[in-house]
């Protein structure tokens, strides 16, 4: 039974509360650092104090992981029946790198929900555009869907923008690509 011990004896892994002493035993990697859950959720039910909304979440997502644990608990799961209720914890695992980079980079959002609100319309669209006659269509109409986007977001009339590309490339094909984004032509026009 995996939830049978009393202790869990895990060799290469170090379950700790973040305390900076270990940090020494992490970093020579002798062990992988295993944080605690319920030190986080402490954290962020002192941020509860201040009203905060995303604290609120975060502490209820927390809980979501203890409920998770306490029910594998009382069925007696065995390793392989837990791991398949942490399905979004394994789907973090992998990708965690990726998913702590805003943290580093305050410039970055949490989340691409502006990006996915601009597809939208060519993904609702997406059936009658699924037969774009070759590859090499298809890559045409995901160039063309991202200018237009691109227009939408910058504020520019894609119309106007797109006749003032082809005008300018039937003159000087040529011409460096980088003056004829959306935002350049933003910037030169006002």
């Amino acid at each position: 039974m995996f939830f049978g011990c009393k202790i869990h004896f895990f060799p290469d892994n170090l379950h700790t509360d973040a305390y900076a002493a270990y940090g020494a035993v992490h970093a020579a990697g002798q062990v992988k650092p295993v944080y605690c859950w319920a030190h986080a959720r402490r954290k962020f039910i002192a941020a509860l104090e201040g009203s905060d909304e995303r604290a609120r979440r975060a502490v209820e997502w927390i809980g979501r992981l203890f409920l998770v644990e306490r029910y594998a608990r009382a069925k007696g799961m065995d390793a392989a029946g837990v791991k398949a209720l942490r399905e979004a914890m394994g789907y973090l695992r992998g990708r965690w790198d990726g998913f702590r980079t805003f943290l580093l980079n305050c410039a970055l959002s949490l989340d691409n929900n502006f990006s996915e609100r601009q597809i939208r319309q060519v993904v609702i669209g997406r059936r009658n555009y699924f037969l774009c006659g070759s590859e090499e269509g298809a890559r045409r109409a995901a160039v063309l869907y991202s200018l237009v986007c691109t227009c939408q977001i910058q504020g520019v009339d894609a119309w106007k923008y797109l006749a003032h590309v082809f005008a300018v490339l039937a003159e000087a094909p040529e011409a460096d690509s980088n003056a004829l984004t959306p935002a350049a032509l933003k910037i030169q026009s006002a």
